[in-house]
């Protein structure tokens, strides 16, 4: 069966499409952009205006609705629509008639089918969303609107403390609706470390939330559209794995398959690793040959594109040794990802940018998980067995930024 992959920072780019789709400003920011709560007839409503676009959404169900925006000084005219699975404009499911003064917008929301009428009343409480990246994560700082978005619904439990030997502790948060969960430390030799990083691993599980809940729309516009219903994800959200902990990090690996209302369900494998210092969330995703600068959480010197290439080098020819194993053991007629993994136009080429892996700590060493499989079977990043590949960290050294923070993996 043919699967269709989104890698992770692709889901966050579904899950914040809606907030670019409001991020289209005239050249001259307008009076009006920002991001707006109130009520549209008593319902609370959360909306975010662009100069020409907008999106909002009713807390009760928090599914966006797409707005044009037709400003005429302090006077807005704003068309309402259900967005489509392809993109297109979606039926026309109201129109607003606005007035704006100072931080407040009021007037009235009109049902183009009925003409029933609701009066409309917002008060403007953040500017808008910081256009978004491949790394960016759901913040209330950078991503205001998708933050109140994922909050809207969630329902955040602490389950009891997991059995721990060391001197650093935690315990999942569960959202109960999405059934997603991700640990938050609940104790450390310095107190002071837990809520800065509480605050990292809060971002991490909106993140995963959002991904989770894009899919739920796209099934919801999917039904309407005429097109496969499922109501449930096939497998829900693994219980994360937590691979390393130690005074100074926190690392985390999980894997779910949504249906997104598309010909063929969804696999999305994450990892998180958290600097426990600095309650950093480190990026986990990388494109091949594009690591960025501060390689995971400095941990790495991957400053020049001869660094990067040896990093590569190293952790691809490992993966394919890996990989010749399996085959010796199962044979090349049962092993469904090895060809893909040896062939140099696979992990080698530079041009696409298809090919990524993500990194996260081990107890034996650096992880490094192959992603990237376009249209491929998910058993190749799912389950199958060279991947990922550790490297001991003993082998990293001649890479290693040599004052790196994490004294516990030297």
């Amino acid at each position: 069966m043919r699967v269709l992959l989104f890698a992770p920072s692709v889901l966050l780019a579904l899950a914040l499409g809606a907030v670019a789709r409001a991020q289209s400003p005239a050249p001259t920011a307008a009076a009006h952009v920002g991001i707006y709560e109130g009520a549209i007839g008593g319902a609370p409503v959360v909306v975010e205006l662009g100069g020409a676009k907008g999106v909002y959404f009713y807390t009760r169900v928090a599914e966006n609705l797409d707005l044009a925006i037709r400003a005429e000084g302090a006077r807005l005219n704003v068309e309402e629509s259900a967005p489509r699975p392809d993109g297109r404009p979606g039926q026309r499911t109201g129109a607003w008639t606005l007035t704006l003064s100072g931080d407040r917008l009021d007037g009235v929301w009109r049902d183009p089918a009925t003409g029933r009428t609701a009066s409309v009343a917002l008060r403007r409480v953040a500017a808008p969303s910081r256009p978004c990246c491949r790394d960016d994560y759901v913040s209330p700082e950078a991503t205001p609107y998708e933050h109140r978005r994922v909050l809207a619904l969630a329902r955040f439990t602490p389950e009891a403390e997991a059995p721990a030997s060391g001197p650093v502790a935690y315990r999942l948060v569960r959202d109960a609706p999405t059934g997603i969960a991700v640990p938050r430390l609940t104790r450390h030799p310095d107190p002071t470390r837990i809520a800065p990083a509480n605050a990292a691993l809060d971002r991490a599980h909106w993140r995963f939330i959002a991904q989770a809940r894009q899919c739920d729309r796209f099934r919801a516009q999917s039904a309407a559209a005429g097109g496969r219903v499922v109501t449930k994800v096939d497998q829900p959200w693994r219980e994360p794995v937590v691979t390393y902990l130690s005074p100074t990090l926190l690392s985390f690996t999980a894997a779910a398959m949504y249906e997104c209302g598309g010909a063929h369900p969804t696999h999305a494998i994450e990892a998180a690793s958290v600097d426990l210092a600095r309650g950093l969330e480190m990026r986990a995703l990388h494109s091949i040959h594009d690591t960025p600068p501060g390689a995971f959480g400095g941990y790495l010197d991957l400053s020049t594109p001869a660094l990067r290439d040896a990093f590569d080098r190293l952790w691809i020819e490992r993966l394919r040794a890996a990989t010749r194993g399996h085959r010796a053991k199962v044979g090349e007629a049962d092993d469904v990802c090895g060809g893909d993994i040896l062939d140099d136009g696979f992990l080698d080429r530079r041009s696409s940018g298809a090919s990524s892996y993500l990194l996260y700590f081990t107890a034996g060493g650096l992880a490094v998980h192959a992603m990237g499989w376009p249209f491929a079977a998910a058993v190749c990043y799912m389950g199958y067995e060279p991947n990922p590949v550790v490297i001991p960290y003993a082998d990293l050294r001649p890479l290693a930024t040599p004052a790196h923070p994490y004294a516990d993996i030297r």
